[in-house]
């Protein structure tokens, strides 16, 4: 049963159902207040997660190093990039995009990190204006001298804390800015609610340009594969030879 389901199996007239608007995308909130509004339900927003307060061994947060994704396996400058993301936020007359998926950040910035287990992302926020500069807010303490070159003056790495107040400059602006609210937390999207902003919901504009793979990228694909399917044979052959020695293990 999906957590949606439930709630709507389960809710009461007048419950009061509480979220963390961090954990939760600007789509997932709407899905969740049309089903409570059905129900008579109410959203309460909570500005602490419950579960953090009471997570004492809670492991500490990953600080492994964020690195340049070298040209060589990219294929492609991240110059170059904030070209073709430029030239559509210009078509849109967008002012500001807001990048909040790790992979998109990751991608655009030819960059790599350990935050996430078996998938190289650094946790991270981004936004990107139609000048071609970006702003990268993360732990700092990731940032190694080599990833600050690689970077270079195109893009200003901040704290991760300074995100909101960031966010809250934006709001007392007037500029036309593009988030996706499929990946957008739903925190960041009410920052702009009390706002005279133009907030366009779209997608995020490094899906197409991400997808479409240069030939550096097909070229590792091709070789990841290449690696993969050996390493399925071993382990096919090996499974093999020990189903005809009747060696079974549990």
């Amino acid at each position: 049963m999906l957590p949606l389901d439930w709630l709507e199996s389960n809710l009461s007239k007048n419950d009061c159902i509480g979220f963390d608007p961090w954990l939760h995308t600007c789509d997932e909130v709407i899905k969740i207040s049309t089903v409570l509004e059905s129900k008579d339900a109410e959203a309460i927003k909570l500005s602490k997660n419950l579960i953090d307060e009471i997570w004492l061994d809670r492991p500490p947060v990953p600080l492994g190093p964020i690195t340049p994704h070298p040209e060589i396996y990219a294929g492609e400058a991240v110059a170059s990039k904030f070209d073709t993301i430029n030239t559509e936020m210009m078509k849109n007359e967008e002012d500001v995009v807001i990048i909040s998926s790790p992979e998109s950040i990751a991608w655009l910035l030819n960059i790599r990190g350990s935050d996430v287990a078996r998938t190289p992302l650094p946790l991270s926020f981004l936004m990107l204006n139609k000048e071609g500069h970006a702003k990268l807010f993360v732990d700092q303490r990731k940032i190694v001298d080599e990833t600050r070159n690689h970077l270079g003056n195109a893009v200003s790495i901040l704290p991760i804390k300074e995100f909101g107040s960031e966010l809250n400059s934006l709001a007392r602006g007037s500029k036309k800015i593009r988030l996706d609210p499929k990946t957008c937390p739903a925190w960041v999207a009410e920052k702009f609610n009390s706002a005279s902003l133009n907030i366009v919901h779209g997608d995020d504009p490094t899906l197409i340009p991400k997808a479409k793979k240069n030939k550096v990228e097909l070229a590792g694909t091709r070789a990841a594969h290449i690696r993969d399917g050996a390493a399925f044979v071993r382990f096919c052959t090996g499974f093999h030879l020990m189903q005809n020695k009747g060696n079974w293990m549990k």
